[in-house]
């Protein structure tokens, strides 16, 4: 958390202060996506979330309290998922700024900065409502990695509140619930990373066109900063990942990166 706060606190100075030029409503874009960021690190303090992934089945849950509740980790999951829509308003101004700058006015109308709230509160609870019903605990699940969970965090995995990937059945057959929301929540991902290559194709495009030099440096420098902010985490990823094989390992990689739970939108850097 503090590498993670240390950085957004630095990205937050250099757009309120070390910004040389009027951004009008992009500035205030970004202060918004670093404070939604800020806010995730510190709830992820607050609930204490913990990870294990073994034999194929994986847990996520808090050891706090307040994070033992399976509404707290959905809840608490869909605050960092709604960060990739602020990455898509932010890409969304960037392609306006280069295509139709008539529209970037638009981000200063109170009408369209509501529509763009409500987006987000639709994508919110949309996102947090399909990790309760696709990542439902299982009493297999739970026995099979009750001994881990005592011996590691000191919980009782089959009292404690969680999610639960668990990739199969106890008699041996597939869970195709789970296949369904990893589908559903990875279609959601690819459609915000898809718009985003877009949108960077575009820039590149456009800036090597239509502007002068110092206009190009400019762009530049606010496109780098946009990318500084989705990709900032990236190498405490793998700390997170707890796996005794390579198969559970890969699975829970997987299911980390579809329920938003690392620190970092890893399909990016994947596709970059």
């Amino acid at each position: 958390m503090a590498f993670g706060l240390f950085i957004n606190a630095f990205l937050l100075y250099c757009i309120l202060w070390r910004t040389q030029h009027d951004l009008g409503a992009y500035k205030y874009m970004q202060v918004i996506y670093v404070s939604i960021d800020v806010s995730y690190a510190v709830a992820q303090v607050l609930i204490a979330e913990r990870f294990i992934s073994q034999d194929l089945v994986l847990i996520i849950f808090g050891l706090s309290s307040v994070g033992n509740s399976r509404i707290v980790i959905c809840a608490f999951l869909a605050l960092y998922a709604i960060t990739y829509l602020l990455i898509d308003y932010n890409f969304l101004y960037r392609l306006w700024a280069l295509k139709s700058p008539e529209r970037v006015r638009l981000f200063s109308e109170k009408w369209f900065v509501l529509l763009l709230v409500v987006i987000a509160l639709i994508f919110y609870i949309v996102w947090g409502s399909m990790c309760f019903v696709f990542f439902v605990p299982s009493d297999h699940g739970r026995l099979k990695l009750r001994e881990v969970a005592m011996y590691k965090y000191g919980v009782d995995s089959m009292a404690q509140g969680m999610i639960m990937g668990d990739y199969f059945h106890e008699g041996g057959s597939r869970n195709y619930l789970l296949l369904i929301g990893v589908l559903l929540l990875f279609t959601i991902l690819a459609f915000c990373s898809s718009f985003m290559i877009y949108t960077a194709i575009v820039y590149y495009l456009k800036t090597s066109k239509m502007i002068s030099e110092k206009g190009m440096q400019l762009q530049r420098q606010l496109f780098t900063l946009l990318c500084a902010q989705v990709r900032k985490p990236h190498p405490l990823l793998a700390s997170y990942i707890e796996s005794s094989s390579r198969p559970s390992f890969l699975f829970s990689y997987f299911i980390r990166l579809v329920s938003s739970t690392s620190d970092f939108p890893i399909f990016l850097w994947m596709v970059r």
